[in-house]
């Protein structure tokens, strides 16, 4: 995996979503729509050798978001299940001794309670996706604060409009893959840093996650409370495949976790046919192409 740490200061700026809105909302717990859901993983030994030891890491939904809430999860496999600090639900199941070409299976099945619109928050969750603590590069420090005002309107939802067609516009991905280059043994050219999942805004070059992170860092810089999430949507079929994930931006209004699709730069709003797989409360480290391949880690395994 191809990993980055690039950081940005900037001040914060007023914009639509004021502190005063979140502070008096009320915390709220309405979640009536029952909802099941199915995903499986499918793996393959491709490495012409057993495995003595392999390990897949696999998550299921949220334990509990402003628009759902996991009451139940039932996996076909020996596992164990840990939750982070956001409520993330990380299933480790572990394999031994696998043969040459053996093909493997994990199901994981999900009894969800959904909110038809997002409940009210409390101030004390927001907290944390305020701030920006990342350093631009000089070049790009000038810039970045121009963005930010350009960027600016007096709607929450207008500015992250804003935001999104800005980044598209004017942050161009190079869809060629160059080598892995580690940045701790020299220094970085501008090519290697966007292959590694950064952005530069002097040369106008991005990447997937690298414009995905300077999207967070224009909407904090805006005083708006964001962080990405990984979904799926369920309509009819409780069945879901996890290479349909998409990355959705979650920011806060008037005290409440709405979703927006940084793509079609609109505003969600089925709710109950969103299941939140994985919350990412900071940065996205990970140079993806995919946003499903957020929600897993094999090792050993190929992914078939």
């Amino acid at each position: 995996m191809k990993k980055i740490i690039i950081s940005v200061v900037v001040l914060l700026l007023i914009s639509a979503c004021s502190d005063s809105d979140i502070e008096s909302a009320k915390y709220t717990d309405d979640y009536s729509t029952a909802k099941k859901v199915e995903y499986t993983l499918q793996l393959k030994n491709n490495t012409n050798r057993e495995l003595k030891k392999a390990m897949v890491l696999l998550y299921g939904p949220v334990d509990k978001t402003s628009s759902q809430k996991t009451i139940k999860l039932d996996i076909n496999k020996a596992h164990k299940v840990s939750k982070d600090s956001v409520g993330n639900q990380i299933v480790t199941v572990p394999f031994e001794q696998v043969v040459v070409d053996k093909e493997e299976q994990i199901t994981l099945q999900a009894e969800l309670q959904m909110a038809t619109a997002p409940n009210l928050i409390q101030q004390a969750n927001i907290d944390i996706y305020k701030n920006i603590t990342r350093v631009l590069a000089t070049e790009d420090k000038e810039i970045f604060d121009s963005v930010v005002k350009q960027v600016q309107t007096n709607e929450t939802l207008e500015t992250l409009q804003s935001i999104a067609l800005w980044v598209e516009q004017n942050l161009v991905i190079n869809d060629e893959k160059t080598e892995i280059f580690d940045p701790s043994t020299a220094t970085a050219t501008v090519e290697q840093v966007i292959d590694m999942g950064g952005f530069s805004l002097l040369n106008k070059k991005g990447s997937v996650n690298g414009n995905a992170n300077m999207i967070l860092d224009l909407a904090k810089a805006s005083n708006i409370p964001v962080r990405w999430v990984v979904g799926l949507s369920v309509t009819e079929s409780n069945k879901i495949k996890l290479e349909n994930a998409q990355l959705w931006l979650q920011y806060v209004s008037a005290g409440k976790w709405h979703l927006f699709d940084a793509t079609t730069k609109k505003e969600i709003k089925d709710y109950s046919e969103k299941v939140i797989l994985r919350i990412i409360p900071e940065y996205i480290d990970i140079n993806f192409i995919k946003p499903d391949q957020l929600l897993y880690e094999i090792i050993g395994f190929d992914k078939v």
